[in-house]
């Protein structure tokens, strides 16, 4: 089982306190939700970073995603998500079928450095974008906001 990030659709009436727990006692019954892929998050991080966001540990307005913890994406943050989910599905449309991205560089046990490669099924990077897309577009849409909870 690969490492997943989780965004959820929150209405702003929903008062969450603790996000942790919440996150704990909701992660799998909330019916507003969306996992992508650690490596695919990890391939479009610099990008993510580009979105205004909440940090509820910290308590400030920043910009970018908590790869290990809670982010809030309120507006404006939500309508940058849309475009910059839009960019890369158009981008992903025009890959092939099946393709390699490079991961870290890893040490190997001979003393050498080596890329991490992942190969990379399309159709399925394009479900799970198409699906945060949509995820945001709802959040856009209406008075919600998307919770994401990183590895």
């Amino acid at each position: 089982m690969s490492l997943s990030h989780d965004f959820f659709l929150i209405p702003e009436e929903v008062i969450i306190e603790d996000g942790v727990e919440w996150y704990l006692n909701n992660r799998d019954t909330w019916k507003y939700k969306v996992h992508i892929s650690d490596l695919i998050m990890d391939y479009m991080f610099d990008t993510f970073q580009w979105i205004p966001t909440y940090n509820p540990i910290t308590g400030a307005e920043e910009n970018g995603l908590n790869i290990y913890d809670l982010t809030w994406i309120k507006e404006p943050g939500i309508n940058k998500l849309i475009r910059i989910l839009n960019h890369w599905i158009g981008l992903m449309r025009e890959a092939p079928d099946s393709f390699c991205i490079g991961g870290k560089t890893i040490w190997k046990e001979d003393g050498s450095w080596e890329e991490a490669k992942y190969k990379i099924d399309k159709p399925e990077i394009i479900h799970q974008l198409t699906a945060l897309h949509d995820l945001a577009i709802q959040g856009a849409k209406g008075k919600s906001c998307i919770l994401h909870y990183g590895i």
